[in-house]
């Protein structure tokens, strides 16, 4: 990797491109910036992340706690988390310190790797999104939750999830390939694919970011709400 590179991040797709020049002092910053960040961070980043997400799988997967729907969750979510951080931090690492990117070693590799991060990727979203629906159940219909947020139900749910979203992403079967751009390769969409270039951008931005927080600010208010109007119900005095 020599100094007349730059790093930069593809959008929409999380690689490093290492073949841009540099052209000013302020990319040199950018450069230095996210070599660094690259090469000396993510290793504390992923080993204190995959550490603690193996601690936390092994806790929950205990029979005690793997029947109750939160636990669950939890502990699916860990994988999933593992799974982010090992198809996105630990294998832009790997480049940086070898030049080995796994994207490029073939294109059917490129297909699947890029499959199973934006799986990953929403996995980990949607499922916070089902703990915060678990929890405004328990808290708005307590009566129904010992149904409702069984450990059943969540196993369900969960593989109900999975399903919808490798649907969802499965179009990069045949919207992303390994492409030479004279000698740089990249995975990604073609550049004449309008819809690839221009709207699925804001769309996976949109179906993991956006919608979401959206949809767990929302439930998190009125949780809010309710343990606020139970709290001046029980302290309200009796005979006034």
């Amino acid at each position: 990797m020599g100094t007349e590179e730059i790093l930069t991040t593809a959008t929409p797709y999380s690689e490093f491109n290492i073949s841009k020049p540099v052209e000013d002092i302020t990319q040199w910053n950018e450069y230095y910036a996210g070599l660094f960040i690259a090469r000396y961070l993510f290793p504390m980043v992923i080993a204190t992340g995959t550490i603690g997400n193996v601690l936390s799988f092994i806790v929950l997967v205990r029979r005690r706690m793997r029947d109750t729907s939160v636990y669950f969750y939890l502990a699916v979510l860990a994988f999933a988390d593992n799974g982010v951080l090992y198809l996105s931090a630990f294998k832009t690492w790997i480049r940086v310190v070898s030049g080995f990117e796994l994207l490029h070693m073939s294109n059917i590799g490129c297909k699947l790797i890029m499959f199973l991060f934006l799986v990953s990727l929403h996995m980990s979203a949607w499922l916070i999104v089902l703990m915060t629906v678990d929890r405004f159940v328990v808290i708005w219909f307590p009566f129904k939750a010992s149904v409702m947020c069984s450990g059943r139900r969540a196993r369900i749910a969960t593989v109900s999830l999975l399903i919808i979203l490798m649907l969802y992403n499965a179009h990069v079967f045949w919207t992303v390939a390994l492409r030479d751009y004279v000698g740089a390769y990249s995975c990604s969409p073609s550049q004449d694919d309008f819809f690839m270039t221009t709207i699925y951008p804001y769309m996976k931005l949109a179906s993991y970011s956006i919608l979401p927080f959206v949809i767990v600010l929302v439930l998190n208010i009125a949780i809010t709400v309710r343990l606020w109007q139970n709290r001046r119900l029980v302290g309200r005095d009796p005979e006034s």
